[in-house]
């Protein structure tokens, strides 16, 4: 009960960076690319929930905090696991800048400030259970999860002109916009797992993940400028020209954009086979296929309201915009990974390497009708990537593990946007490597701890935590 308690009061507070974490920490410190090639407990149970009838003793995951949030991983020994994330953050930005510029007679000022807050919050919830049969298991996951974020702004700017001996205002205007944007992601999934394991031979997993998922979007905006062309009334621009006088105009505008569509039902299917060679060496490939489709139902308005003077005459209108937008995208993925793992100098050193290999293709069918026209837009985008990973693990001693990897990546895309009566085509390449390292130390029989980074091994805020607690 004692252990129970100090590993509940070690995990909570937690934090984490994805919604689920796909891998632990020691597979990151090697390159994620080796999941399903490098036997890791912990990744391998939330990839495949069958495998969560493997672990003997009840075991724990957290992240020590660095904020507020709060995380915490359960699988117990009975065949059940527990996951739950919150992650909140808050952030502020405002910045205040003057300009001035001189002429013959006249400078000109410019002030302009603008301030934003962001608030974010992640929550997710996952429940796993394993059912052991005789020649395999199976199991089952549902995990749902809720992503939000939500963005205030506020800019003002104010320019004028002014006479450089008396100070005299002779030209102003005036500009200022506030608005908020909020997203909300909604995902249901639900994990149906397959593992059999044959001594020697091999080890097989199939998954299969139905995924419910919608996503939100509200854009509003409020922007009001205003211009005086005569502030002193003396009939003339700062030009020096005569004008009518008063001469000043106002207007504002009013936007709002709301994305609300339906659930829409995806699913994947995974495939695993692990050869195990000897003792020693493995090879294994993962081939995967996916489908997620989404709605697209866009509701766009715009209303502006103008007003002028110019002497005895008056000028003002009211303009109002709307569009609605619906449509459809289907997003097709595949993927096949090849690797293998090798132990060397009698299981103290670990070699892994893997070819990972992914296409998709998504297609978005948008049908636009607005109060004054109707177009028509079909895009489709094909994306291959290609990454090569290679991966080390050393057994310093009995309590310490060092690990190191790199991974190349070759990613592509070509883009076709067919617009009513336009067509555009875009292409992309982009070439990335990434160097990770970490280590795994085990303090006591019932605690390890696996850091990694992707950046400064030796500072301090680049490291990041993981440990484990078995009791």
């Amino acid at each position: 009960m004692k252990k129970m308690l100090l590993a509940i009061l070690f995990v909570i507070g937690a934090t984490v960076v994805w919604a689920i974490q796909p891998t632990s920490y020691r597979i990151k410190a090697m390159g994620e690319n080796l999941q399903g090639i490098v036997e890791d407990e912990y990744t391998d149970m939330i990839a495949n929930p069958a495998r969560v009838s493997e672990i003997n003793k009840n075991k724990l995951y957290g992240t020590p905090p660095r904020s507020l949030p709060a995380s915490l991983s359960l699988f117990t020994n009975s065949n059940w696991g527990f996951i739950t994330e919150l992650n909140k953050s808050a952030s502020g930005n405002s910045s205040f800048s003057t300009n001035r510029y001189y002429s013959s007679a006249y400078w000109q000022i410019n002030d302009y400030i603008y301030q934003s807050e962001y608030e974010s919050e992640q929550f997710n919830i996952g429940i796993f259970k394993s059912i052991p049969l005789k020649y395999y298991s199976i199991g089952f996951a549902f995990i749902p999860e809720r992503n939000m974020s939500v963005n205030n702004y506020f800019n003002e700017s104010n320019y004028e002109y002014r006479k450089i001996q008396s100070d005299e205002v002779i030209y102003n205007s005036n500009s200022s916009g506030q608005g908020i944007d909020k997203t909300e992601s909604i995902n249901s999934k639900i994990v149906i797992g397959y593992n059999q394991k044959i001594e020697k031979s091999s080890i097989k997993d199939i998954v299969i993940n139905l995924n419910m998922q919608k996503n939100k979007v509200l854009t509003l905006r409020d922007d009001y400028s205003s211009q005086n062309n005569d502030p002193d009334n003396n009939g003339k621009n700062y030009y020096d020209n005569s004008i009518t006088t008063p001469s000043y105009s106002n207007s504002f505008t009013e936007t709002k954009s709301d994305q609300d569509p339906e659930f829409m039902l995806g699913i994947g299917i995974e495939y695993r086979i692990k050869k195990i060679e000897d003792d020693k060496a493995s090879k294994g490939v993962i081939i995967g296929l996916s489908w997620q489709p989404s709605e697209i139902n866009q509701v766009d308005t715009k209303a502006n309201q103008y007003y002028s003077v110019s002497g005895v005459n008056i000028t003002s209108s009211t303009y109002i915009y709307s569009s609605t937008i619906t449509g459809n995208s289907n997003l097709y993925k595949t993927y096949i990974a090849w690797g293998r793992s090798i132990k060397l100098q009698d299981s103290k050193f670990l070699l892994a390497y893997a070819l990972r290999s992914e296409l998709s293709f998504n297609e978005i069918q948008k049908d636009d009708t607005s109060s004054i026209s109707y177009s028509e837009s079909v895009s489709r985008e094909y994306t291959g990537s290609l990454g090569l990973t290679s991966g080390v693990e050393y057994n310093l001693f009995s309590n310490l593990a060092l690990r190191t990897g790199v991974t190349v990546s070759f990613t592509g895309s070509v883009k076709d946007e067919n617009i009513t009566q336009y067509k555009i085509q875009s292409k992309r390449f982009n070439q990335s490597t990434i160097f990770a390292t970490g280590f795994g130390y085990k303090p006591f029989d019932y605690l390890s701890l696996d850091i990694y980074t992707t950046g400064n091994i030796l500072s301090i805020y680049d490291l990041q935590l993981q440990a484990k607690y078995m009791f």
